[in-house]
């Protein structure tokens, strides 16, 4: 049998073709976003453990690469809503949310400046002063 992250490309796909969600994003905000949230409360209840929580985030980082190509051909509007510097603190190595909501920002219009992982403040404030975003 494969493991469950050998089918992320195949099973994204055919959601993405199947007329049920008509665009991309639909995809994330649905579906894998619905099973993230599953993947909380198992993991809440002490009924999913640390190592399958990390598989889970593993698999949406890969379903997310998927539609990020799509979702960036959607991208037509030269008008931004906003722009937003993002990213994960130093001694925080999971940036699986930071990545989601940097698409999803992006992909509603807000111009995202991702600083990464495992970012220093004093790192964060620079970039900060340098690109004058509307959010932090």
């Amino acid at each position: 049998a494969l493991p469950i992250y050998a089918l992320h490309e195949r099973d994204v796909e055919e959601a993405r073709v199947s007329g049920v969600y008509p665009r991309p994003l639909h995809i994330i905000e649905g579906p894998l976003m619905a099973g993230m949230s599953v993947v909380g409360d198992l993991f809440g209840k002490g009924q999913m453990f640390l190592p399958q929580v990390i598989k889970s985030a593993r698999v949406m980082k890969k379903a997310v690469a998927v539609l990020t190509p799509h979702m960036a051909k959607e991208k037509t509007n030269a008008k931004t809503n906003g722009k937003v510097v993002i990213a994960t603190v130093a001694g925080d190595v999971h940036d699986i949310g930071k990545n989601i909501v940097g698409v999803v920002l992006g992909c509603n219009s807000y111009e995202v400046v991702d600083l990464g992982v495992m970012v220093p403040c004093k790192d964060i404030i620079a970039a900060v002063r340098k690109h004058q975003p509307d959010v932090l």
